[in-house]
């Protein structure tokens, strides 16, 4: 199969994507995802150029106003000292903190910890936070204050934002940065967008508009994308960039394919298009394999996208994938896609995958789907393994799959093993060391197959 097309040259490029909104989808924490891409953020430091040089905007050549910044309110207590209970209060975080500390259940600590955090009126959120703030860093401690934190976002997100931006620069003013965005961004997206673009530039910015984007893209991706663009290009970017194209692959894949194909940095271009046709493997195979072919550079990135495709076709179709595994020119993807095939096959149909592979002309990749095949019957049916690895045409391919099938017989019924090992051609050392191994399992009764003895 041949590439078609060439790449677009580098330089701004434009697309116009209809703006309308999304369905929603199944809310799925990002909370994860977005510590490890701020951390990395933060490590890598900031960068002069933005991603808006090498993608096209995915929504509309007309940039959005940006809202004039916005200067945060007074806010409606300063902390500890305007609450007439906060000993009481601190008593109570006190004696809070020292349950969960003690707990080492993960589970029960989980349950304490969001149990403390509902205890808490919402009047003194604020004042709980104010005094948490004081006391040593540990992780319990931490995990309470984003609780809190987000907790009081989903009562009143201006007032929670206003009490972050006094924090003093540092980790802690970024995790509570990103928390108000992610929170606030899932109740009113438009409200979240305008608050992270008038945090201070650099750090508090970048980091507010990547949790904020990575919220929008579980259900307005396109939007998410267009964020993209307003930060550095990097990492992080990237990692948004091919996590909310991905999202819109789901939706709606060909729209997202053909803006991912504009993106003019190569490697960008490659991950993202291989995050789309993953996506849209499940959907329409063909498809998705098409785009992998036809529009990834040769390399881990395309292995990648066509062996995921492979794995989802087989489920649904495994003789179409057979087909279409088949018709790849001989080399390394041609001998992953099989094995991958081949594998999974077994796993769903043994019988069926035999049937195919009694019918696979010898050739590139077909001691490869042998292998395979061998391997997995290996652990159930050793003896009918046999058969089909004495059918490998590859010697040393076909050595290794046999004392691999004598490992998985020793450890299942060592006294039939044994009399095999004996009688096979491997090396006098090999079969020295499969005959010394210890059973791992009694003998078990025999069992037939339909998958037949091999070739």
């Amino acid at each position: 199969m041949t590439k078609c097309g060439s790449r677009p040259q580098r330089g701004p490029l434009l697309l116009q994507v209809t703006s309308s909104r999304l369905p929603q989808k199944l809310i799925i924490g990002s909370g994860l995802m977005l510590a490890t891409v701020l951390g990395l953020w933060r490590l890598a430091g900031p960068r002069d150029s933005s991603a808006s040089s090498r993608m096209p905007p995915p929504a509309s050549a007309q940039e959005e106003a940006h809202p004039p910044a916005a200067s945060p309110g007074d806010p409606a207590s300063r902390g500890a000292a305007a609450a007439p209970h906060a000993s009481l209060l601190r008593s109570r975080l006190e004696t809070g903190l020292d349950s969960l500390q003690a707990e080492s259940n993960p589970l029960r600590q989980g349950n304490k910890l969001a149990e403390l955090v509902q205890s808490i009126a919402g009047a003194d959120l604020p004042v709980a936070l104010d005094l948490l703030a004081h006391r040593n860093p540990s992780a319990i401690t931490r995990d309470l204050k984003a609780g809190l934190l987000r907790r009081w976002v989903g009562d009143d997100p201006r007032a929670a934002a206003d009490w972050v931006l006094r924090l003093p620069p540092g980790s802690d003013r970024q995790s509570a940065i990103s928390d108000v965005a992610i929170v606030w961004a899932g109740q009113e997206l438009t409200d979240a967008i305008a608050w992270a673009r008038q945090l201070p530039e650099g750090e508090d910015r970048n980091g507010g508009l990547l949790s904020v984007a990575y919220e929008a893209a579980r259900t307005e991706p396109v939007q998410a994308l267009n964020l993209a663009l307003e930060l550095p290009a990097g990492g992080p970017t990237d990692d948004l960039i091919t996590y909310a194209a991905s999202q819109w692959a789901a939706q709606t894949p060909d729209a997202a394919a053909q803006w991912a194909k504009q993106i003019t940095d190569t490697a960008l271009h490659d991950r993202v298009l291989a995050a789309i046709a993953t996506a849209w493997g499940g959907a329409d195979p063909v498809a998705a394999g098409t785009l992998a072919v036809d529009s990834i550079s040769p390399g881990r990135q395309q292995d990648n996208a066509i062996v995921s495709i492979v794995q989802r076709w087989v489920q649904k179709d495994a003789d179409g994938a057979a087909a279409w595994a088949t018709q790849f020119p001989p080399g390394p993807l041609r001998d992953t896609a099989l094995q991958n095939l081949v594998q999974l096959w077994t796993d769903q149909s043994p019988d069926q995958a035999g049937a195919w592979l009694k019918g696979l002309e010898p050739g590139p990749g077909y001691d490869v789907a042998i292998g395979a095949y061998a391997t997995k019957l290996a652990p159930h049916w050793p003896e009918a393994a046999t058969g089909w690895a004495e059918a490998i045409t590859d010697e040393p391919l076909r050595l290794v799959e046999l004392e691999d099938i004598g490992e998985a017989w020793m450890a299942s019924d060592a006294n039939a093993a044994r009399a095999w090992i004996a009688n096979t051609p491997l090396p006098e050392a090999t079969k020295a060391r499969l005959l010394a191994l210890t059973p791992l399992a009694p003998a078990r009764p025999p069992a037939a197959t339909a998958a037949g003895s091999g070739q």
